[in-house]
């Protein structure tokens, strides 16, 4: 007796009519990620390079939920608590997403600045226990932790950014 199987593997869908692919609406904290930051000037630089790598489109909507997710899926959502009551909110299909090996390759030139800018997010108030966890994250061998780390980095500062009204 033999079997056949029908399966693809990797890659984007082929066809991605009738899927409801995220294209907003944004929550607060991704409308000021998708905003240049002004306190922390120091990230400023990351966030825009990170942003543009995560998926293959320029829809903030798209980039800044992208960022969220992989921060809320991963070891890093435990951060975040105030995203967790809207996590199952937050939970879309980001068609456009890109895999982590090919993100951290792109921005790997940025780790120097984004291990410097989490040291300093001390300065705003966060724990030492979430900075060693983001620091954790940001060395890792792992590309998907690598990654999530920097998506962390950027979330983190996107609320001090709306915390302080900026």
């Amino acid at each position: 007796m033999s079997y056949e199987w029908e399966f693809t593997t990797g890659g984007r869908p082929e066809d991605l009519r009738g899927k409801k692919c995220h294209r907003g609406p944004m929550i607060d904290v991704e409308v000021r990620m998708s905003q240049p930051f002004v306190t922390l000037r120091f990230l400023e630089r990351e966030r825009v390079k990170l942003l543009e790598a995560l998926v293959d489109i320029t829809l903030w909507a798209v980039r800044t939920r992208d960022d969220v997710l992989r921060v809320l899926n991963g070891d890093m959502g435990a951060i975040f608590a105030r995203l967790l009551p809207q996590k199952k909110y937050l939970q879309a299909l980001i068609c456009e997403k890109r895999r982590a090996i090919d993100i951290d390759r792109d921005v790997s030139w940025l780790d120097r600045s984004f291990l410097t800018g989490v040291e300093r997010l001390l300065q705003f108030g966060i724990q030492k226990q979430h900075i060693a966890l983001m620091r954790s994250a940001l060395q890792s061998e792992s590309p998907i932790q690598r990654v999530a780390g920097r998506c962390a980095v950027i979330l983190i500062a996107a609320y001090i950014e709306l915390d302080a009204g900026t």
